[in-house]
């Protein structure tokens, strides 16, 4: 998880890495469904169906697929209602979407919905050095930043904030 600074001074932009690995098949991750196959009409028709209603808090979720040749950008918007009303009517593929976000939430640990907000840290529970692998490598370079274009931010500068040294933060 990459989270932007709250307060550069007080609430630093973070970095929480997290490695798993799932048993079985993409196919079986993927269920029935083939990202490659989805209507770009239908992803840009549920991104819209927010706009006109209450929403307190929402998910911009981006994943990235290889379909033969093309890189496709599958979006959806996972809004407070599609987590926590009894009756959400959740559209289909963002539906979807979150049936895989909680598969790989179960294989890399808890997801932010899973944390407290503001976390105390006892001393044992200082985070961890950083590790270096080629995701960050290539997070660093930028390879990420086109999966949030319309952001105030790039992932590659939010990165190097994250990683930077802070007097108020535990080294």
């Amino acid at each position: 998880m990459l989270t932007p600074a709250g307060d550069k001074c007080f609430v630093p932009a973070k970095l929480e890495p997290a490695r798993g690995s799932i048993s079985e098949p993409i196919a079986a991750l993927f269920g029935s469904k083939n990202p490659c196959t989805t209507p770009e009409k239908e992803l840009q028709h549920e991104l819209t169906r927010g706009r006109h209603q209450l929403v307190f808090s929402f998910a911009n979720v981006v994943m990235q697929v290889q379909c033969g040749a093309e890189t496709r950008l599958l979006r959806s918007s996972i809004l407070d209602r599609d987590r926590f009303d009894p009756a959400p009517n959740t559209p289909q593929n963002t539906s979807w979407s979150m049936k895989l976000l909680e598969q790989l939430d179960r294989a890399v640990g808890p997801g932010a919905m899973d944390k407290p907000i503001f976390p105390i840290l006892a001393e044992a529970e200082k985070p961890s050095e950083i590790s270096d692998s080629e995701t960050l490598r290539d997070l660093a370079a930028g390879k990420y930043d086109a999966l949030f274009r319309s952001s105030d931010f790039r992932l590659s500068d939010l990165y190097r904030e994250a990683i930077q040294s802070h007097p108020y933060k535990y080294n």
